[in-house]
């Protein structure tokens, strides 16, 4: 992969974060002409962004299982 193709790969993941954003997001969290967390308190925001960071580890080990099972899988494959 080339420095421009993995550029290309990250404008494309900003592209997806900024689709949902507009959709998903919208239809969640937009009130007009505000997001739902410019009203929340600091105390509020904070804890959601915790939150999220532990959705992140969750999906992070969920992906290294997958992982994991694929290589598992691939090796077994070539090995017979």
């Amino acid at each position: 992969m080339t420095s421009d193709e993995l550029g290309e790969y990250v404008e494309a993941f900003i592209v997806e974060a900024v689709t949902r954003v507009e959709g998903t997001g919208d239809d969640q969290y937009s009130s007009g002409d505000t997001q739902a967390f410019e009203g929340k308190d600091l105390a509020k925001v904070f804890r959601d962004a915790q939150e999220e960071l532990f959705d992140v580890v969750n999906y992070a080990v969920m992906l290294s299982i997958k992982l994991t099972r694929l290589q598992r899988d691939l090796e077994d494959k070539l090995n017979g």
